[in-house]
């Protein structure tokens, strides 16, 4: 070993006679030669105790090649598992996976059965997302050993990771009744859950908790899925026993919030807020919150008495530019407040985005074009700006530049699904239905739940006559996203409309002019499905409220109300 090992630890090594082993360099001064210098000898145990001795050492002083020789040396003289796992670390401390994955798979060349090793090598490659990979090493491990719980969770855990959940599920189903253990019950609801099969998740999760009542993952998993479900009530007794065991995140309490407004309680959510973490920030995104959920008076008493206080967060300025705009409806207002916010701040680049969108809203094009620029060179993260700058460009007749600005951002993100939806929507008032269609077929491949993408496909299916099941399916799965939105439910109306289904038309068209009174295409449809029915007095009631609201098709209206 040529390796100069300058520590107090080997000088004394060498000093109580192991000079045999040829370490040189030493920084103490060599011993007088001697005629016949004395011969020292240590069997392999004793020579691996002083190699683990100089690896230590070698680590306190961070000399990764002394360590790497040292450990090298002691596989030489005494080979185990726990050596090859001690270089797999070293080489990953190094940053080195590949070198560190070589040294587990020479681990289990030695030592094919070492479960430590195994999962360590399905680690490596866990951490490059090389699930197949990863699966296989604990697959081949299982064959020989079956009964290995820890490595059968292990497997099941990186299947679902890598979204195989029905091989998750596989994988469990072989556990015994009697070795079915919360741990077991807890991977098995997440795989079922995402397979689409809450209720059953549901059931695992409650297994858990009732033998685990500190669990607070499983009380998580449940409450989410309770709130999946539509089962308010019991997701919110969920999150309050997560609050009750003095684990909640910041998180818990915004789900307990939200769900507080999705049971219209706003009082009790605004209550929540108050026994919430005492922290600023908690209180504006709580605040927020309120706003998305336009309960603008609650998101006024949080940040009114924040902005009273002697030194309120700078970043406060940004929630009051927020409650302006969607609550007072003043942009302008909106500005002012932007303009207090100090740039290095966190909600800078979302603050720029906002004036950007303030200042489309108010026409003041040629300015938002300028600080959609600036956006894109200095927060070349941010898609909001590429989204906004097809905005504008569109508003001001120039769809090709915009189709172009979106083709850009699909450079850089071509799987994010809003996006693509945007794209969708340019084809289509480019003229282009075909490539429009196609576009929305992708953005539901990308998120099969995006309830405007459905909603777009649905309704062009009804607008075509054709695939009108499917038109359905799409439609509904959209509103199990948007309940509340009047445009979804005009386009169920108007597939039951092509379906024959009048009765069912005529109900849902109610609900949708109930939701949005002032949308001419929604009166349009009003009036043909009433028309349908015979009801003429409501049907000319329908096209009248559509000509008041300035429609675009205002002729093709005016024939169908002098139609007799």
């Amino acid at each position: 070993m040529n390796r100069q090992l300058r520590t107090p630890l080997l000088c004394f090594l060498l000093a109580v006679g192991l000079a045999a082993l040829a370490l040189s360099g030493c920084a103490a001064k060599a011993a007088p030669k001697t005629e016949e210098p004395p011969k020292w000898s240590m069997t392999p145990e004793t020579a691996a105790d002083y190699f683990y001795l100089v690896y230590y050492d070698a680590l306190r002083e961070g000399d990764a090649e002394t360590a790497d020789e040292a450990l090298r040396q002691i596989l030489d003289l005494a080979p185990s598992p726990l050596v090859y796992l001690e270089l797999a670390d070293l080489k990953l401390r190094q940053g080195d996976v590949a070198a560190s994955r070589e040294a587990l798979k020479s681990g289990l060349t030695a030592f094919p059965d070492d479960p430590k090793l195994t999962a360590r090598l399905a680690d490596t490659y866990l951490a490059e997302r090389r699930y197949d990979d990863a699966a296989t090493t604990l697959s081949l491990y299982l064959e020989r050993h079956p009964d290995s719980l820890e490595m059968r969770l292990k497997l099941a855990d990186i299947l679902i990771e890598a979204r195989k959940y029905a091989e998750a599920l596989d994988a469990l189903a072989v556990i015994p009744a009697e070795a079915r253990t919360p741990e077991v019950l807890f991977i098995e609801a997440r795989a079922s859950a995402r397979l689409g099969m809450g209720e059953r998740a549901i059931r695992l999760l409650e297994k858990v908790v009732a033998a685990e009542p500190g669990n607070v993952m499983a009380w998580a998993e449940l409450a989410y899925q309770e709130e999946l479900a539509k089962d308010y009530l019991a997701a919110e007794k969920s999150y309050n026993r997560i609050i009750e065991l003095g684990e909640a995140s910041d998180e818990v309490w915004f789900r307990l919030i939200r769900l507080s407004l999705e049971l219209n309680d706003p009082d009790k959510a605004l209550s929540l807020v108050r026994r919430g973490p005492e922290d600023p920030l908690f209180e504006m995104e709580a605040a927020r919150i309120f706003i998305d959920q336009d309960f603008f008076e609650q998101a006024r008493a949080i940040l009114v008495p924040l902005s009273e206080s002697p030194a309120p967060p700078p970043e406060l300025y940004f929630y009051l530019a927020l409650l302006s705009f969607e609550g007072d409806k003043d942009p302008e207002a909106a500005l002012n407040w932007l303009d207090k916010l100090p740039e290095d701040k966190r909600l800078a680049a979302q603050a720029m985005n906002f004036r950007a969108h303030l200042l489309y809203v108010l026409k003041r094009y040629e300015p938002a074009l300028k600080l959609v620029d600036e956006g894109k060179t200095r927060y070349p993260k941010s898609k909001d700006f590429w989204e906004i700058e097809s905005w504008i460009l569109e508003e001001t007749g120039q769809t090709g530049k915009a189709l172009e600005a979106m083709g850009k951002a699909l450079e850089k993100w071509p799987d994010d699904p809003r996006l693509v939806y945007r794209l969708g929507i340019l084809q289509e008032k480019a003229g282009d239905m075909d490539a429009a269609i196609a576009t929305m077929e992708r953005a539901i491949g990308l998120d099969p739940r995006y309830a405007d993408a459905l909603n777009f496909l649905g309704y062009v299916l009804a607008e075509q006559n054709r695939d009108l099941d499917r038109a359905e399916i799409l439609v509904k799965t959209a509103l199990e996203e948007k309940p509340e939105s009047g445009y979804i439910v005009d386009s169920l109306a108007w597939v039951y409309f092509r379906q024959g289904k009048l009765k069912k038309a005529w109900a849902t068209i109610n609900q949708a002019v109930a939701l949005e009174p002032g949308d001419p295409t929604i009166w349009e449809h009003y009036g043909d499905i009433a028309a349908a029915q015979g009801n003429t007095a409501e049907a000319a009631r329908g096209y009248k409220k559509a000509l008041a609201l300035e429609t675009p098709n205002a002729e093709r209206i005016r024939q169908k109300l002098e139609k007799p």
